[in-house]
């Protein structure tokens, strides 16, 4: 079981402020201007802000948690207007999307654009429709080159293309969400059949339903290795939304992310009381993966290493082939993001 006793002080009251049930604790012994800079981190600022009373937190502290609530509101709002205008762009041009992660969480789960910080808008596409996709993309303000964007979508299954303005958006197309997340195998046909209607201000999309969603949200904790407290308030708060247990462990089987699927559940079950059955969690049948779930070792940072995380990330694949994806994978996107800086310093030398 993942237990808390090693945490900080700080972590301790993140944690507790974003547990699903009552079960608040008074924060003691904090340091407020790391607490906030925590909470900033781990982007639970308005959780806590909301359990500010229960917390115990003196005024200075929730006045500064305030106005991070106040600036995710105001940025989730312009993030909210720019995916009408994309949706609109990609529904006029008869593409079917399915929204993913924050932006679907910000409007469905939680109902409020000042409690789930989103950083980009994350749709998914058949890769049949990418040239229309980026078209109309294209076509409201989207800079995105059409060979090196096309070439994205269709051999990397992904592209982020980028609108500036008061807040400079991404947009993520994916056509495959295997991509991703490195070393899972989700089945592609199959999530769009399942996938629910779902409108945003009047424009229709789909969302991944409740099992597939739950599945994909814990596969896509692990290439970060759980390192920011609102993945598990995620997963958590869905899990209260009552999903089918058995289908769920189907889910996870089908796209290798049995361990990933239990290591999200005890977290969430253990450190913010999500009501997770323990049928359910006896029936993904992973041994020896408890004593890996060290929320000290998870939440204890205020950065995020994917060279350091590789050994723990790897314990969470189902099989071996998997964890040797993994590790290619992880090394294989560290050498591309060092030869993109290179070529952006090189782009600026020239200016």
């Amino acid at each position: 079981m993942a237990e808390r006793s090693h945490l900080t002080p700080e972590v301790r009251a993140l944690i507790s402020a974003c547990r699903v049930d009552d079960r608040v604790e008074l924060a003691t012994g904090i340091d407020t201007d790391l607490f906030v800079k925590l909470a900033r981190f781990h982007r639970v600022s308005a959780f806590v802000w909301e359990r500010r009373e229960a917390l115990g937190l003196n005024e200075a502290c929730s006045n500064a948690l305030r106005a991070e609530m106040l600036a995710t509101l105001h940025r989730n709002l312009h993030f909210a207007a720019e995916l009408k205008i994309a949706l609109t762009a990609l529904n006029d041009a008869g593409v079917e999307t399915i929204l993913l992660k924050g932006a679907h969480l910000m409007d469905a789960l939680y109902h409020d654009p000042s409690k789930r910080p989103i950083s980009d808008l994350d749709l998914l596409i058949r890769p049949v429709d990418a040239d229309a996709a980026l078209t109309a993309l294209r076509s409201v303000g989207y800079d995105a080159d059409p060979k090196t964007a096309r070439f994205g979508l269709l051999a990397d299954r992904e592209v982020a293309l980028e609108k500036k303005g008061l807040h400079t958006v991404i947009t993520e197309l994916h056509t495959d969400l295997n991509r991703s997340t490195r070393h899972h195998w989700f089945p592609m046909d199959a999530l769009w059949q399942r996938a629910v209607p779902h409108v945003v201000d009047g424009q229709s999309t789909r969302a991944l339903c409740l099992e597939d969603n739950l599945v994909y949200l814990c596969a896509h904790a692990v290439p970060h290795a759980f390192s920011q407290i609102i993945w598990l308030k995620d997963i958590a708060s869905l899990v209260e939304t009552g999903p089918g247990w058995d289908a769920l462990v189907e889910r996870a089987r089908e796209s290798h992310a049995v361990r990933a699927v239990y290591a999200a559940l005890v977290l969430s079950r253990d450190l913010l009381g999500a009501s997770v059955p323990e049928s359910a969690v006896s029936s993904l049948n992973v041994i020896g993966l408890d004593e890996h779930l060290d929320p000290a070792r998870l939440f204890g940072g205020t950065h995020y290493s994917t060279i350091g995380s590789l050994g723990w990330r790897a314990k969470l694949a189902d099989n071996a082939g998997d964890a040797l994806s993994i590790v290619f994978g992880s090394v294989l996107h560290r050498l591309g993001e060092w030869r993109n800086g290179i070529v952006r310093r090189k782009s600026r030398l020239r200016m």
